[in-house]
């Protein structure tokens, strides 16, 4: 139900009642659970090894029924047992257990929510006296990384009971191995500084766990990509693969009769790292309705993308320089969901819109300047995407270079003359 207002009246045998006046307000908070980072689990209660943190999330239930994250203050009645790891109001929150604090001691961490503040949820932790056996993975909140952008990383540790969770940073160095490309403070805040890659390397701090005498136990390591500012989360292999496809009379039914439509280069050079690459589509006819198609699908268990930012590809010209006109009437971006079409963005609706990189904009990396960026903003989440190229009289493009398909795109900030 949207909110708004109705007016209700009654009409029989020409009578007609008295209006009523109905006013629907936005849905109300009713309650908060709070849910575990990682495994998505709803707790009350947790425990959690000394010298080591976890992280929740508060999420609100209407009274619409729906769920959604919300901003929260997190307070401990006890901070020498359990704390939050940063101070605060947040959506998130670190919750640390010192090394201090004595075995099977609980504390109480309150979560009241800063829309509602007489509504709020109580987290217990209990401090464990497990102790961490290796440091054994480094994960980011977010990855690839875009340019200026910063994400969390997380050194994961594996304890005595075979429980794997976070360790606290305070036991932590972090480095990076190029901050050319990009930083990391001693809080485990990485700051994006230039497209490429580097590795992140939590390492524990000297004297820090001394039952951990094997050096290959005391770090862990992790690769970061940062992407250009444009394709901010690029599609990437192994995690995605790609495939073509055809459509039309002469494309589909006939087969594309040679070099009329024709593909050149691997499917996979739209998703692999090396972004001089490109599938080439190629459509030499001008019938209406054939097209050219690649959709890029998870290989496997891959990030659902909840259709709140835009979505789209990286193409290029052959011909050399690119024009936004042609773009728009040649292509159509569609989401997909499990290999199910869920949205498209094309000319027809206006919702698809091209952002040409050409120099001085934004040159990206080896892609040529007459790139562009093709998107549309979806409304529901999807896990894979599509670029269409479709023939016709309405465009001068006989092919179309595919170099990047995007989970997420940034569009370019709007210029003044």
């Amino acid at each position: 139900m949207n909110t708004g207002v109705a007016r209700i009246t009654a009409s029989k045998d020409g009578k007609t009642s008295n209006t009523v006046t109905i006013t629907v307000g936005p849905a109300a908070l009713d309650s908060i659970k709070i849910v575990r980072t990682l495994d998505n689990t709803t707790v009350t209660a947790d425990t959690i090894a000394r010298g080591s943190q976890r992280s929740y999330r508060a999420v609100g239930v209407y009274s619409d029924t729906t769920e959604r994250p919300i901003t929260a203050t997190w307070v401990s009645d006890d901070d020498t047992v359990a704390t939050p790891a940063l101070p605060g109001p947040a959506t998130e929150k670190a919750i640390r257990v010192p090394l201090t604090a004595t075995n099977d001691d609980t504390a109480a961490i309150t979560v009241t929510s800063t829309e509602a503040s007489e509504v709020s949820t109580t987290l217990t932790i209990t401090a464990s006296n497990r102790e961490l056996v290796e440091v054994i993975s480094v994960t980011f909140d977010q990855a690839p990384l875009p340019i200026g952008s910063t994400t969390q990383a997380h050194a994961i540790g594996r304890y005595s009971n075979n429980d794997e969770e976070e360790i606290s940073n305070e036991l932590i160095d972090w480095t990076s191995a190029t901050p050319a490309v990009a930083t990391i403070d001693n809080t485990g805040s990485v700051t994006a500084v230039t497209k490429g890659t580097t590795t992140i390397t939590a390492t524990l701090k000297a004297g820090a766990q001394p039952q951990i005498t094997d050096p290959a136990a005391r770090d862990a390591s992790a690769t970061l990509e940062i992407s250009d500012a444009v394709c901010t989360t690029p599609l990437r292999t192994p995690a995605y693969e790609a495939s073509t496809s055809r459509g039309g009379l002469i494309c589909g039914a006939l087969g594309g009769l040679g070099l009329l439509c024709s593909t050149t280069g691997e499917p996979e050079f739209v998703i692999d790292a090396d972004d001089s690459n490109h599938l080439d589509l190629n459509l030499t006819v001008s019938l209406l309705g054939d097209s050219l198609s690649v959709d890029v699908t998870p290989s496997g268990a891959a990030t659902t993308f909840p259709g709140t930012q835009p979505v789209g590809f990286v193409v290029g010209s052959p011909a050399g320089q690119l024009l936004a006109a042609d773009v728009l009437s040649a292509v159509t971006v569609t989401t997909l969901l499990n290999g199910e079409e869920v949205e498209t963005g094309n000319a027809a609706s206006n919702t698809l819109q091209v952002d040409l990189l050409g120099f001085p904009l934004l040159p990206i990396g080896n892609i040529p300047n007459e790139a562009a960026a093709v998107f549309f903003q979806p409304t529901q989440p999807f896990n894979g995407v599509r670029l269409t190229y479709n023939s016709g009289l309405a465009t001068a493009l006989s092919s179309l270079q595919v170099y990047n398909a995007c989970g997420t795109v940034a569009p370019l900030p709007e210029t003044t003359e």
